[in-house]
């Protein structure tokens, strides 16, 4: 059995907000409709970080190897300052296009989730860290994936 998409929240949120449709449709789009595709866009590449980085954690844990957490920090960064720029983006979008009650709770629930996929990206990164630690050690048991 294939395991979920990381993307199926996103696509779930975007549903319920009827935008699924809206960003395929044929004719121009507005401003705004540019903007709500960008930031969709921008908090799928940092939830495509944030799973590398889970994978690199793994490996670090697991597998022992150390290369794995540094790359696993760098992603962490990355993923911290794409928080800060959507978070801008989207608060930028408020204040200049207005968006009426739809395109606003998505706004509202895109912002509230970027702070939990940047969690998910610190948890990672702590794994990742503790699985360096322990890379020297020799492990009391065989680690279970």
């Amino acid at each position: 059995m294939e395991p979920p998409s990381i993307l199926e929240p996103l696509d779930l949120l975007l549903t319920a907000y009827g935008h699924s449709g809206r960003m395929l449709r044929s004719e121009p789009m507005t401003p705004l409709d540019q903007n709500l595709q960008d930031i969709t866009a921008s908090v799928v590449r940092m939830l495509s970080l944030v799973r590398e980085s889970v994978g690199l954690a793994k490996r670090a844990l697991i597998d022992a190897e150390p290369g794995a957490a540094e790359l696993c920090v760098a992603n962490d960064r990355k993923i911290d300052a794409l928080e800060a720029e959507i978070d801008q983006t989207i608060l930028t979008v408020i204040a200049r296009r207005q968006p009426a009650a739809t395109d606003l709770r998505l706004l509202g629930a895109l912002h509230r989730t970027l702070a939990e996929i940047e969690r998910a990206g610190d948890n990672a990164r702590h794994v990742a860290r503790v699985g360096a630690e322990l890379a020297d050690k020799p492990p009391i048991k065989k680690y279970v994936d």
